[in-house]
């Protein structure tokens, strides 16, 4: 019986430890950075598909990789 009190104590600490790195992820910091990371990632994308688009010697499949690229970048 004496070893269901330390895990019990080990899953309240994991718990909380869990709790702090939640609180922290979700600053407002941390939000709009990785908000700033995501619009960054499309505008490049949008930027690779436009050219890739204009380019009179692209290939097929080129145009349609760039045009998934337009739609993943649009969600």
């Amino acid at each position: 019986m004496g070893f269901i009190g330390p895990i019990f104590k080990a899953i309240w600490a994991a718990l909380a430890v869990w709790k702090q790195e939640r609180s922290i992820r979700n600053s407002p910091e941390m939000i709009k950075n990785n908000l700033d990371i995501a619009k960054q990632q499309a505008r490049d994308a949008l930027a690779n598909a436009e050219s890739v688009l204009s380019n009179p010697n692209a290939t097929p499949e080129q145009h349609a990789e760039a045009l998934r690229q337009l739609r993943l970048a649009g969600s």
